[in-house]
């Protein structure tokens, strides 16, 4: 009997913790409570041993006066300054937000100045590499010209040699057919 008593009793005190953290306006959780409170007391009045009986009694008309005694005023007041200290805690992280952004800011500035000068300096190192090979490029066709100019005056010079040699070769010839002819006619 004594475990059913206490098993009641744990079922009992439950309900009100429930009823205590359900979020509720504060008429209603007063109402709830001493609703609860009759009930667990309705309860206890049946159970046989009566030194539990009159503890629980008296814990439960503590609770009532406790309910009774609420002040829903300087409950509002913690709750008011709970809430602020909230917001503070909320300004404090926005602050820290805005300071982060600005950082965030000024280093995706450095970034690009960094990026545009890097960029220059490439630019311009490829403007200078590019008026080197194109002087170069200009050496080079220059000096081809010149060596086309030799290549040409040589394979002109080698030309006259040939045709010279030629000549020379068909008057050679000639000149032996015509004394084959005088020595045949002789």
């Amino acid at each position: 009997m004594k475990k059913r008593n206490v098993f009641v009793l744990g079922a009992a005190l439950g309900a009100a913790a429930v009823a205590l953290l359900t979020p509720k306006s504060g008429k209603e959780m007063q109402k709830e409570l001493l609703k609860k409170a009759d009930d667990i007391q309705t309860k206890l009045k049946d159970v046989e041993v009566e030194d539990v009986k009159e503890a629980f009694v008296n814990k439960l008309d503590e609770i009532k006066d406790a309910i009774n005694n609420f002040d829903l005023e300087s409950s509002k007041a913690d709750l008011e300054t709970k809430v602020n200290e909230i917001k503070a805690k909320l300004n404090e992280m926005a602050v820290r937000l805005e300071e982060a952004k600005e950082n965030f800011k000024d280093e995706a500035q450095l970034v690009q100045e960094d990026l545009e000068e890097n960029f220059t300096i490439v630019i311009d190192a490829v403007k200078e590499n590019t008026k080197e090979v194109f002087k170069e490029v200009k050496t080079a066709v220059a000096s081809l010209g010149d060596d086309a100019k030799f290549v040409a005056s040589d394979v002109a010079d080698e030309m006259k040699s040939m045709a010279s040699d030629m000549v020379e070769i068909a008057t050679t010839k000639e000149q032996d057919d015509s004394q084959s002819e005088q020595n045949q006619t002789k």
